[in-house]
Order: structure tokens, then C-alpha cells, then sequence
């Protein structure tokens, strides 16, 4: 994306100060990103009038977030781990460049998680096939805060081994109702105030050409001073209307599990201003439509956009950046050092598909994983999937990689954990039931190469 030349003198800012304070940075944000984000739609028919068109911006963004939300949350299979049963499945095949791996192609790999955190109960299994037939399964599972494995292959009994607590801590998490219609609260409330915040004294509107891409184009640049005395303002008339509207504090407070007395309380916390915190957001309209912006701070851009046949943003400076573009049903995410990208991602979202990729660099060595889900099919309580797993690393010349094949199943259901009625205790094993498992372990690594002698136990 070309940097957006500015031929309209910036008003003056003050010298910065490093002090920072993170509630006045985390409301600036907001704000700041309510009016970026809307540039990923189109605005048509824009007046003249400044605050009309930070209006549209913060009315589009909060219809874009809340439109993404009702698709993403708002589907048919929910699960809320903390207090439902679940078991997820998995089966896949491996395959690879490295020799050593590659020869588990010829085998197929099934990994299963069962879990009722309210119970305190957990199954974790695995199984490896050939030609359909299982050569060796294990189970684990996780009852009464002990320990039990079963594996046919190896012992003809459970196995107890001993205590092992179960501990997951998840009283917060009770606290917390993160569902469509309490974030579309937060969202829809916080639009209002929003809008309702801009000062029409602080709002200016004047002619100006940027250059997007190639293109020289004529705008409107309308102008929002953030100055010390607005910024105070801003965050007081924020705060005093989150804490005079019960909606949205109740909203919050399900959200995030604060109680909406401690939210108020903090939104009360004193709070100090500094030059640094001083900026301008310039939004530039092109025939009735937001076509690109800005956010300077000392008449530097810390943060641009533009909007032509997609989404472009970038944070950061020349040397470090962060960057994101958008379009259709693809994003693409990068952070960036000395012309150096260090970080990758690439999200791209359909009804029935979804993939993501991620790329690293380090030292001249590149990781990158791949994932994508296919053939989706969901229910209220099932959610069943194609899966693809690619995991490649290139260095000086040399790339491996291992990808995985299958498919990938979550059911809300029962944790059956194993029958215990017989189980032994793996510190009673006998010599010679010891052996027994000894000998039955050395046949399935026969299976593989492998016969060394073993002492397992």
C-alpha cells in the first residue's frame, strides 16, 4: 500500500512524553478502531458535513462486527466446554518427506480427548492401524482424582496407577457468558456512545489530493482533533455513560465475569493526560464513498489506510509494522521488521470451508503451518469435518515437512470412562505379569523394525 502524501498542513501537535496510562490507551483504541474499521465497507452518499461522515464509519463498523459475530457465534453447534461433556475424534494418516516419518504412511492414527470438567472426568486414547486391522490401543483415563490404563494389546486388565488430580481450574471461566446477544449489546450501546462523544468544535472539513496505489485523487478530508482537552472529555463522557446505562454494564459484567459495581469503580479511576496522547484521525472521501485515512501523531502517521479494491492497513513505521488487508472472504495479517516479515497469517472463511495459514522466519529458518477444514457439518450438538495439516520448515536450502489427513469430530456426549471393577495395581504386577507385558510391547515393536531387548517396568 503507498503511504498517503499529504498536502493539507497537519494542526500542531505537542512534544510527546512517555508516560502511558493502559485506560486511556484501551478507550482511545476503541475509538480509534470503531472509525478504521469501517473503512472495509463501502460509504455511499457522504455529505459535506465532517461529523456525518465519522457517523457512517462508526455505524458501518459496528454493523460489519456485529454482522461477523451473529454468522460466528450465532451457529448451530455451541459448546461451552467449562459445563458441557464433550468428546472430540480424530482419525488421520501421516505422510512426509523425512524417511524416518514417512513410514508411517502406511498407517492410520485415531486420537481421542474425552472430557466433563463438572465431573472431573477425562478419557485420553490412541490407536494405530494397518490394512483396517489395530496393532496396539491405549486408554487413559482420568476418574476419582487417580490414574487407569487400558491397552488389549498389552495386559488383559486395567491397570491402576495411582493418583493423579484432575485439576483444572475453571471458576472464572463460570463467571463468563461470551454468546452473540451480550457482545451485540456491548456493541450496539458503545456504537451510540461513540457517535454521541464527537465534539462538533473539534470536527473540520477541507479539500485535499492524496495518492492511493497510482491514482492521484481529489477528497474531502475530514478532520477529528483528539487534543488534551478533548481526549479528557472523551474519556469522561465515555465513562459516565457506561456507568449510567444498566444494559451495557450487565452486558460487560457477563462478558467478562467483573462484577458491574468494580466495573464502575474503575471506570471512575483517576487517570493522567500527556502530550503524547495528542492526535489527528483524517478520513478522505471520493464521490460520496471513504476511500482512505489516517491517525497522525506528530505529524506522523502511525497508523494508514486505504480502501480502493481492498482493505489495506498498516500500524507502525517504516521499519516496524504491523500490516492487514482484507477482501472478500480472505485476511491477511503480517508483522514486519527492516523489510523483513517475521510473521504471517492468512485467514480465509467460507459456509462449508476454512483455512489458515501461518508463517514464521527466525534467523533465515521459514516455519510454516497450514490447516484447513472441509466437507463442515454441524448439528446442536455435533460438529463433524474434513481435516488437512501441513507442517513445513525451510532452512538453507533444505525443507521438510509432515502433513496430516483425515477427520476431525466433536459430540456433546457422555465421558465413559473405563471399567475400573477389575483393575490392578501397577505396583502389585508380579514378575511374570510384568513379563507378560514386557514380551506383548517387544512383538508390536517387531512390527516396526524394532527388537531390541526392552526393560519397561
Amino acid at each position: 500500500m503507498e503511504e498517503i502524501e499529504k498536502k493539507v498542513e497537519q494542526p500542531e501537535i505537542k512534544e510527546k512524553s512517555p508516560k502511558k496510562k493502559g485506560k486511556i490507551i484501551l478507550i482511545l483504541v476503541l475509538l480509534l478502531i470503531a472509525v478504521g474499521i469501517g473503512l472495509w465497507v463501502g460509504f455511499e452518499k457522504l455529505n459535506s458535513n465532517p461529523r456525518n461522515i465519522y457517523k457512517k464509519a462508526i455505524t458501518e463498523t459496528y454493523e460489519l462486527l456485529d454482522g461477523y459475530l451473529k454468522d460466528n457465534l450465532n451457529q448451530e453447534f455451541k459448546l461451552n466446554f467449562a459445563n458441557e461433556p464433550m468428546n472430540i475424534n480424530t482419525s488421520f494418516i501421516v505422510s512426509s518427506n523425512n524417511e524416518d516419518l514417512n513410514a508411517l504412511s502406511d498407517y492410520e492414527i485415531d486420537l481421542s480427548l474425552g472430557l466433563d470438567i463438572q465431573k472431573k472426568k477425562m478419557n485420553v486414547s490412541g490407536n494405530l492401524n494397518s490394512d483396517g486391522k489395530k496393532i496396539i490401543g491405549i486408554m487413559l483415563s482420568y476418574l476419582d482424582n487417580k490414574a487407569y490404563l487400558k491397552s488389549e494389546e498389552l495386559y488383559d486388565k486395567v491397570l491402576d496407577l495411582g493418583e493423579a488430580k484432575l485439576e483444572i481450574d475453571i471458576s472464572e471461566m463460570n463467571n463468563m457468558n461470551i454468546n452473540y446477544d451480550n457482545l451485540h449489546i456491548i456493541l450496539s450501546e458503545l456504537k451510540n456512545i461513540l457517535i454521541a462523544s464527537l465534539d462538533e468544535n473539534k470536527l473540520s472539513i477541507a479539500e485535499e489530493t492524496i495518492k492511493i496505489g497510482s491514482k492521484n485523487m481529489k477528497c474531502k478530508k475530514a478532520t477529528y482533533l483528539l487534543d488534551k482537552e478533548n481526549i479528557k472529555r472523551t474519556l469522561n463522557f465515555i465513562s459516565d455513560k457506561i456507568s449510567e446505562n444498566e444494559n451495557l454494564l450487565a452486558a460487560i459484567s457477563n462478558v467478562t465475569g467483573i462484577d458491574k459495581e468494580d466495573i464502575i469503580n474503575s471506570l471512575k479511576e483517576e487517570y493522567e493526560l500527556n502530550d503524547y496522547e495528542e492526535m489527528v484521525i483524517n478520513l478522505y472521501t471520493n464521490k460520496n464513498k471513504l476511500i482512505a485515512g489516517n491517525v497522525m501523531v506528530q505529524e506522523e502517521a502511525i497508523i494508514r489506510f486505504t480502501n480502493e479494491e481492498q482493505f489495506d492497513l498498516i500500524i507502525g513505521d517504516e521499519y516496524t509494522n504491523l500490516t492487514l488487508s482484507h477482501k472478500d472472504n480472505t485476511i491477511n495479517l503480517a508483522y514486519n521488521e527492516y523489510d523483513e516479515e517475521i510473521l504471517s497469517v492468512t485467514l480465509q472463511d467460507k459456509s462449508e470451508s476454512r483455512k489458515i495459514e501461518i508463517t514464521t522466519t527466525n534467523y533465515g529458518t521459514k516455519n510454516k503451518i497450514y490447516i484447513e477444514f472441509t466437507n463442515i457439518k454441524q448439528s446442536k450438538d455435533e460438529w463433524n469435518g474434513d481435516i488437512l495439516i501441513n507442517l513445513e520448515e525451510e532452512s538453507y536450502g533444505t525443507t521438510n515437512n509432515i502433513e496430516l489427513k483425515g477427520n476431525l469430530n466433536i459430540v456433546k456426549e457422555e465421558v465413559i470412562p473405563l471399567d475400573i471393577t477389575d483393575s490392578v495395581d501397577v505396583n502389585t504386577l508380579t514378575e511374570e505379569e510384568q513379563s507378560i507385558i514386557e514380551q506383548n510391547l517387544l512383538k508390536i515393536f517387531e512390527n516396526f523394525g524394532i527388537s531390541n531387548s526392552l526393560n519397561i517396568i
